[in-house]
Parts: C-alpha cells; sequence; structure tokens
C-alpha cells in the first residue's frame, strides 16, 4: 500500500476507468452499455504509451469483425440453429486468432462471437454489430484517456525512481554494517532495502511489458541484483557474527567506517544520477579505500576472531566498489557505434 507501487497504481487507474465508463454508458442509455465496460477493461493498458499502440489494432479487427457480423445477421436472419452451431466454431476461431494473429483478431473475432450469442437470446439485426463498434470505441477511448490521466508513464516512470530508492537503501545498509561489524552500533536492519528491491522487481516485470523505447535500454536487473545482494550479505554476516564487541585496533575500526562512508555516498550520488535520468558514471573510480589487508595481517596474531571479523567488513567494502561500477556500466548507455575508417591502400 504505496503510491510508489505499480499494483495499486493499476488497480486505481482500472478503478478510475471503469466508474468513468459506467458513467458514460449510464449517461448514453447504451443498450449494451456493459461493452464499454468490457472494452475498457481488455483496452487499458498500464501506460499512455502502451494504450496508443493497442487502439488503432482494436478499433481496426472491431469495425471488420462488426461488418462480417452484419452481413452474417442480414443473411441468417431468425434462424437461431444456425447460430448454435456457429457459436463453438467461431469461439475456438477467436481464442485461437488473439495469440497467433495480434489484438485485432482477437477484437473481430469477439464481436463475431457475442454477435452470434446475442442472436440465439433476442432477435438481431446489423444494427446489433453497429452498437458493438460504438461501445469498443468508447471503451477504448476511457481506457486511452485514464491510462493518459493516470500515471501514464507507467513501469517505465517508476522503475527509475525505485532503482534510485534501492541505491540510497543500500548506502544506508552499508554504513550500518560497518559500524556493527566493527562494534560501534547495533544489527543492521535490512527491512528497508529487502521492502525496495520487492517493489523493485513487481516495477521492472511492469516495464518488461511495455513498449520499449528506440536505442539500447539500461539493465535496471543489474542494481536489482546489487541491491539483492547487500542485503543478503548484510544478513549473513549478522549471522556469522551474532555479537560484536568493539575492535582492539581503533584506528583501524575508524578507517573501516571511513571507507564505508565513502562507498556509501558514492552509491548515493549514483542514485541522485539515476533519479535526474541521467547516466551514473566516474562514481566507484573516485573511490580512495584507505584500509588495506597488510594492516590486518600483522595484527592477526593478536586477536583471530576480530581480525577476521575487520577481513570480512574490509572484502565486503572492497566488493562493493566493484558493484557499484557493474552498476554504472549497466545504467550507462553504449556510444553508438559509427561507420569504420576508410582505409586506404598504400602506394609505396
Amino acid at each position: 500500500m504505496t503510491p510508489r507501487s505499480v499494483y495499486l497504481q493499476n488497480a486505481i487507474r482500472l478503478a478510475v476507468g471503469l466508474a468513468v465508463a459506467r458513467i458514460i454508458a449510464g449517461v448514453l442509455a447504451l443498450t449494451h452499455g456493459f461493452w464499454v465496460l468490457l472494452a475498457t477493461l481488455s483496452l487499458m493498458r498500464t501506460s499512455a504509451v502502451a494504450s496508443r499502440a493497442v487502439l488503432l489494432q482494436a478499433f481496426t479487427g472491431t469495425i471488420i469483425g462488426a461488418i462480417i457480423a452484419a452481413v452474417l445477421l442480414t443473411l441468417v436472419g431468425p434462424e437461431t440453429h444456425v447460430y448454435a452451431w456457429l457459436t463453438p466454431l467461431l469461439m475456438l476461431a477467436a481464442f485461437a486468432a488473439g495469440p497467433l494473429l495480434g489484438l485485432g483478431a482477437a477484437q473481430a473475432g469477439f464481436t463475431l462471437v457475442v454477435s452470434v450469442v446475442f442472436a440465439q437470446v433476442a432477435p438481431a439485426n446489423w444494427e446489433l454489430a453497429e452498437d458493438r463498434v460504438f461501445a469498443v470505441i468508447i471503451g477504448g477511448l476511457v481506457g486511452a484517456l485514464i491510462g493518459a490521466a493516470v500515471w501514464p508513464r507507467g513501469g517505465a516512470g517508476e522503475v527509475r525512481r525505485v532503482a534510485a530508492d534501492c541505491m540510497r537503501a543500500g548506502a544506508d545498509e552499508i554504513v550500518a554494517s560497518a559500524a556493527y561489524l566493527t562494534g560501534t552500533g547495533p544489527p543492521p536492519s535490512t527491512e528497508p532495502l529487502t521492502r525496495l528491491s520487492t517493489l523493485f522487481e513487481y516495477t521492472y516485470a511492469q516495464y518488461r511489458s511495455e513498449p520499449a523505447k528506440p536505442g539500447p535500454e539500461p539493465e535496471w536487473l543489474v542494481v536489482l541484483a546489487v541491491a539483492n545482494r547487500i542485503a543478503e550479505y548484510s544478513r549473513t554476516l549478522c549471522v556469522r557474527y551474532p555479537a560484536t564487541d568493539p575492535l582492539p585496533w581503533p584506528d583501524f575500526g575508524v578507517l573501516l567506517r571511513a571507507d564505508a562512508q565513502e562507498v556509501a555516498d558514492a552509491y548515493r550520488e549514483a542514485a541522485a544520477a539515476v533519479a535526474a535520468g541521467k547516466a551514473p558514471s566516474g562514481y566507484a573510480s573516485a573511490v580512495r579505500a584507505q584500509v588495506a589487508a597488510q594492516h590486518l595481517a600483522v595484527r592477526f596474531a593478536e586477536a583471530p576472531a576480530a581480525a577476521l571479523r575487520a577481513f570480512d567488513g574490509w572484502g565486503w567494502i572492497h566488493r562493493l566498489v566493484d558493484e557499484l561500477e557493474r552498476v554504472e556500466q549497466a545504467l550507462t548507455p553504449a556510444p553508438p557505434s559509427g561507420p569504420e575508417p576508410v582505409r586506404t591502400a598504400s602506394l609505396s
């Protein structure tokens, strides 16, 4: 239950669309008003771009199906037994046409099906097909307008925002984990990062279902994988070290926390770039970790358990720099490949 959830956005979008469609159908006193709601339900998409892409197909298919239905109703007339034989055949064809030939064929087949079904319930003529076309046009337009007014960017608009939120939460996790490993803070809570990662996963799934923009797409899955690994390894550290005391070497603890803060700041700066619609670049290479492994190697004999705990923190922080570099590479579009240089033959 958050405005950033694509599930909640889709539910609100659909509820508003159906409510508007119901009002319009009632005001116009349409004979088959539920067709308007059905068209809104079937044609509404999660973004304005996706809605526009399906409208032309749906309208074209419905008009073609209505023309065929009008001819069929005119020729067969009141012979209901003909419609009874045709119904299962047309249903089979309509259900197969959608996956095989696309939305236009599905709408054409469904228009034929509802026409022959209604012709068995009450006398029908070509005007039934006309009502179907009118209802689909109204319902489709309602779906398109509501889709353009209620979170019109869909998953593409949310995926960048939630990716930046995940990176900020990961930065907080890094600082808290370093404080815990050095014995100066409580165990870190992975709940905020885990919750954001779940939202990110749902948002990414919807983003992949929407029409893609031309050009290279950011590899958002890399950001999701990095966020999951930060939370997972933070939990692993807490399990591995259920209780932590301050390190015997305060200077090393200060350096380790300073490195963690520097890495976290790099994640936050990269997150700010992502949220602003820019490609994050150069933040990982700017990190200058002060802790070196040899600082611990000479002190291992003094306190092996504390040294191993500090080694874990040191290794994780350096790994996080590599993870940030992967994120930068995944979200930075590759430069366009230009034409190959013309090679000239040498005269010598």
